[in-house]
């Protein structure tokens, strides 16, 4: 029952925004009693914290960027990608509508208007996503795999910032095509920055 409210919730709030949900709309939706929903939620506030932990702060907490140091350059920024994109993968499955996946990434972005966690969880989130690819750099010069002299903490916000807008593609495009568009970035950057 609590995954049922949950879901209902998670889709409530990201097609009609918090401050449009009522309550006895998701319970109705839900299909459970008010006695119900007020067993595992005492308000609107609390489900919404919920909600982003079920639906968001998950990722966050379980995902961990490890370098693979035999692993080349180009391997370890592909590892990235799965990792990085899981989330919005995960949840245009869930949501199997485009329009409910952009509504999904602007849900995120409202969040974090309003949310100091999640602002906070995200800044981790970005700290971690570059001290991966930073390392992965460094791997790389340090196995003579990079020929030019490069900087490793511009060219990890470089990258970073291109998973950020795929990430942003995720919802508008189908998978297929953002890995295929990730490809080609690597390849780009493997030709003219790396060597």
């Amino acid at each position: 029952m609590r995954e049922k409210i949950l879901q209902t919730a998670f889709e409530l709030f990201i097609s009609k925004g918090y401050d449009h949900v009522i309550m006895n709309e998701i319970i109705c939706r839900s299909e459970v009693s008010k006695g119900g929903m007020y067993h595992y939620f005492r308000n609107k506030e609390e489900l919404y914290e919920e909600t982003l932990k079920h639906y968001f702060y998950y990722y966050y907490n379980t995902t961990r960027f490890r370098v693979d140091p035999s692993a080349t350059l180009t391997e370890n920024l592909r590892n990235l990608y799965k990792v990085f994109l899981q989330p919005f993968t995960d949840i245009s499955k869930l949501l199997k509508e485009r329009k409910a996946q952009l509504h999904y990434y602007f849900w995120l972005i409202q969040s974090l208007h309003k949310r100091s966690k999640m602002s906070n969880k995200i800044a981790y989130y970005s700290k971690e996503i570059e001290a991966y690819i930073k390392k992965a750099i460094e791997n790389a010069i340090s196995k003579k795999e990079i020929s030019v002299n490069i900087n490793p903490s511009a060219t990890a916000k470089l990258i970073h910032y291109a998973l950020e807008g795929l990430a942003f593609l995720t919802v508008l495009n189908r998978e297929e095509e953002l890995e295929k568009k990730y490809e080609e970035i690597l390849q780009h950057l493997d030709k003219t920055v790396f060597n």
